[in-house]
């Protein structure tokens, strides 16, 4: 598990340099409503319920949170196809990263493969 820490790290470093940021209306969408709500492809969904940091992975994406910084959590994904690491507020509704696409009103942000 540390490996694949210190890779999202490094994955997170040279994602910093070309990331975007989307604003998450919090909600109460099912993990099942959120991952159909993002396109085929996606890597996963995220939303924010409550100021909790909600993930869905698609099948065969292995995910990994670190929560060290209480302003933000940095999420990995991770699957054959790809990767991506974002950053998430939930208490600004944020979520940044390479490749985000909103959906489902805004309440889902969908995480795209770097």
């Amino acid at each position: 598990m540390r490996s694949f820490a210190i890779v999202l790290f490094f994955v997170a470093l040279g994602a910093a340099g070309a990331s975007s940021s989307v604003t998450v209306q919090p909600s109460n969408v099912s993990f099942k409503q959120a991952l159909a709500a993002c396109e085929p492809g996606t890597l996963g969904a995220i939303t924010l319920s409550l100021g909790h940091v909600r993930i869905t992975e698609r099948p065969g994406v292995a995910s990994d949170i670190d929560d060290a910084n209480p302003n933000a959590q940095t999420v990995g994904l991770a699957s054959q196809a790809g990767s991506a690491t974002v950053v998430v507020n939930a208490s600004k509704n944020t979520v940044s990263g390479k490749h985000i696409t909103l959906a489902s009103r805004n309440r889902v942000a969908c995480i795209w493969p770097d």
